[in-house]
């Protein structure tokens, strides 16, 4: 402003070039003075005006996002229950009040806040902190030995003896606001920083370059509309979107973007980048339960997984993070095809953007794991699911898996050297069993998970062809095994033609390079893949 100003008094040309203006017009020198004394009062008026809204909105900024303009609930916590020695476990209801504060079993001893472990004897809790006038030991769990349902003795992590042991209080309702948003204030320090790293891919990924708006990315949504022409594309920062959540309507108009440009410009001025994340992910909307809306990323870890913010793993991150851009779309309650498929692009924007490597994206995005999600949600239910935190102890060999994915590429590279190419890419699915026990220890449902979550070995529908031999085969052979049959490998068997009635009309198998068999042994049959004698 001051170099405006400036800028007046720099250029007399430009007047003496007005007062000649006003001559050739018939104005005297007097209207003319009088006119531009007017302007000049009319330019520092604007100018005051200007001044005083920017530092009204500098100091309205500063003001409408300190603490107190949140709306954080009320918690209602009921009694601490205090287990001491000779209480009965039973009459305590010990394991449901576990369950009810969200305590995770687990094998082995625990080793985090919010664990336990069960064994015939003993029970080792490892208690979370808690306000309670009479806190439990800190720094491990507590061993808790039981004899005829009883508690024996309480022992210390430090391996001394207690008289009792107090668990947190749990929580028994909410004072809510008038918007109903529920919210635990967290700093950025207990955010997973997988959270942090999978906000920034899908929201706004040159965060930490620009100062509030990204021209760039602006620019790539305008001519997306454009070209879709409807609203399929949002350039809006971070900044920019806490701005919208704490000032602004959701209602798009033109000059409702401008004032948010303008609000961001001035969140920049005043705060770091990382108190303007901080704020943001205690901000935003994760989708409802029942009246009140999850708010915040310590609330939504709670909600979703039963876990810290700062606990949750690199899965559970690109899933909470994928809910940001529409809670009730992408919600795993409502619809988990949707929410796998968006954690995935998720996954696979961290890839492209370095914070994780190949190795992650890989351990992480698994057509095997969608498949035991989906098998164990059909039994579970997905909110159960999603909120107990259980632990899964599968058959897979990641060694087995990686030379499955290993085949799959190699094998595919391989065809597609001599292959006429196709519109779309050549797919491959395989499983791998143990022989002995018959149990899965790899499955690859397609070439990359990344382009297509379709998994190919269990949900293809297609013709087993000759694999299903095997299976006929061993049949036979365990028949023969129990007394109902006197097959073996030696058995001599007829391979020639055949008919077979069915619904649709008499069926005649052919074989390959329609050969023909006379009699010949199931060794052979199965070795040379005889179709007639299988029929």
């Amino acid at each position: 402003m001051i170099g405006i100003l400036s800028k007046w008094y720099e250029f007399p040309a430009k007047k003496d070039s007005l007062k000649v203006c006003f001559k050739k017009s018939g104005l005297s020198s007097r209207d003319y003075r009088q006119t531009m004394i007017r302007w000049k009062y009319i330019f520092l008026g604007l100018a005051a005006a200007l001044l005083l809204h920017l530092g009204y909105v500098y100091y309205k900024v500063g003001r409408d996002v300190g603490r107190e303009h949140w709306e954080v609930p009320s918690i209602l916590y009921g009694r601490p229950a205090e287990i001491r020695k000779g209480d009965h476990l039973g009459n305590l209801r010990f394991a449901e009040r576990l369950s009810r504060l969200s305590y995770r079993k687990v094998t082995g001893k625990p080793s985090a806040p919010g664990t336990y472990s069960e064994e015939r004897a003993k029970v080792q809790v490892f208690p979370r902190e808690n306000s309670s006038e009479k806190p439990s030991p800190k720094g491990g769990p507590v061993e808790i030995i039981v004899s005829e349902g009883r508690v024996a003795s309480l022992v210390s992590p430090g391996g001394a003896q207690l008289d009792s042991i107090r668990l947190e209080p749990e929580e028994i309702g909410r004072i809510m606001g008038p918007k109903m948003e529920s919210r635990r204030l967290v700093s950025l320090s207990a955010v997973s920083p997988f959270f942090q790293k999978a906000v920034i891919a899908t929201e706004d990924a040159r965060f930490y370059s620009h100062s509030g708006i990204d021209i760039r990315a602006i620019g790539r949504a305008f001519f997306a509309n454009l070209r879709e022409q409807r609203f399929a594309q949002g350039g809006s920062t971070i900044t920019q979107q806490l701005a919208k959540n704490f000032f602004l309507s959701p209602r798009k108009t033109l000059w409702r973007k401008l004032y948010e440009i303008e609000l961001a410009f001035f969140l920049e001025l005043r705060y770091s980048k990382p108190e303007i994340l901080e704020m943001y992910l205690n901000k935003i909307y994760f989708g409802q339960d029942g009246p009140r809306g999850i708010y915040g990323i310590e609330e939504a870890a709670e909600f979703y997984f039963s876990k810290a913010a700062k606990d949750i793993s690199l899965e559970e991150s690109a899933l909470l993070a994928g809910i940001i851009r529409s809670p009730n779309r992408y919600s795993p309650f409502k619809d988990p095809k949707a929410a796998k498929e968006r954690r995935s692009e998720v996954l696979a924007r961290m890839r492209e953007m370095a914070m994780i490597g190949d190795n992650e994206f890989r351990h992480m995005a698994s057509y095997f794991q969608d498949y035991v999600q989906r098998t164990t949600a059909a039994e579970l239910g997905d909110e159960k699911l999603y909120r107990t935190g259980y632990r899964y102890y599968t058959t897979l060999d990641p060694a087995h898996q990686a030379a499955a994915r290993e085949a799959i590429a190699g094998g595919l590279a391989e065809i597609e050297k001599t292959a006429r190419p196709a519109d779309e890419p050549l797919q491959a699915a395989l499983v791998a069993v143990d022989p002995k026990t018959g149990a899965m220890t790899a499955m690859v449902g397609g070439r990359d998970y990344a382009e297509s979550q379709f998994n190919r070995a269990a949900d293809a529908k297609r013709q087993p062809g000759s694999a299903f031999k095997p299976f006929v085969l061993l049949t036979a052979l365990s028949q023969s095994a129990n007394g109902k049959g006197g097959k073996t490998l030696s058995t001599m068997v007829s391979g020639g033609p055949l008919s077979v009635p069915t619904p649709e009309g008499p069926w005649s198998p052919a074989n390959f390079e329609r050969k023909a068999y006379g009699k010949i042994t199931l060794r052979k049959a199965i070795e040379e893949s005889v179709n007639t004698a299988f029929v």
